[in-house]
């Protein structure tokens, strides 16, 4: 008998661990979760490890393409009733973080140029957006542009590409804007020309993308090109970024 799935909540900065109630099992080709704090009117989203009221989205995609989600509410403390919808594809969720829009989630796929739509007002899975061609089988990330929109990030050899997505609202046509190129090799010294960068991870709010280049882990800043070397490992397959904070009477106690 397959086990029940058991998510836990784990805050980086106070260690503080909260285990969700088991969630049925399903046969399911991937799944996904995200955590969404609803603290709208007292948080501003730079601390929220204080302990506020949360949402976990959880997305499970079957091998026949349907999409199951359902959304676990820290207020209610129990799981939402699932909802099923037949998505135009087979594929495997990304490990990546998602990114959160406005009142939206988006999270990719592995290996495809599609990107997954879930809206937190209506609890449901409600589009598919295609990346452009040229992304199929390339590593993306998800962004937040300038303007609070949709972008994201890849790269083609040593070149990182930054897109954003026009959504259409002002009647123009909804689609996706090349808005920058950055050269790597005139920002680091790459010895071995074999070895190609890959995007890892995004860090909201401080504009800073992370990206490997062989089994070297490296972050640029998009705000003034700075690179800089973070980590080596030959295992690692995704980074999800936090922020730290130090207290100074704390750091003296």
């Amino acid at each position: 008998m397959t086990k029940h799935l058991v998510l836990m909540v784990w805050d980086p900065i106070t260690d503080h661990r909260q285990e969700l109630p088991p969630i049925r099992p399903r046969p399911l080709y991937s799944y996904k979760a995200a955590i969404v704090c609803t603290s709208i009117a007292t948080c501003d989203h730079l601390g929220c490890h204080r302990g506020g009221p949360f949402l976990v989205v959880y997305i499970g995609v079957g091998y026949d393409g349907a999409s199951f989600s359902c959304v676990y509410s820290s207020d209610a403390a129990s799981w939402s009733e699932p909802v099923f919808v037949q998505l135009p594809l087979v594929n495997c969720i990304n490990l990546v973080q998602s990114v959160l829009v406005g009142k939206t989630l988006y999270f990719t796929f592995h290996k495809n140029n599609q990107v997954l739509q879930y809206d937190l007002e209506l609890w449901q899975v409600v589009s598919v957006i295609k990346l452009p061609p040229y992304t199929n089988f390339r590593r993306v990330v998800l962004t937040n542009t300038e303007d609070g929109g949709l972008g994201f990030a890849t790269t083609i050899e040593h070149k990182l590409y930054l897109w954003s997505r026009k959504d259409g609202s002002k009647g123009d046509v909804a689609g996706w804007i090349q808005t920058r190129v950055i050269n790597l090799e005139g920002l680091l010294p790459i010895t071995d020309r074999t070895l190609f960068a890959h995007v890892v991870g995004y860090a909201d709010g401080v504009d800073v993308i992370f990206f490997r280049i062989g089994d070297v882990f490296f972050t640029i800043d998009l705000r003034t090109c700075k690179v800089k070397e973070v980590c080596k490992g030959t295992r690692i397959y995704g980074i999800i970024p936090y922020t730290g904070f130090c207290t100074p009477g704390e750091a003296f106690a």
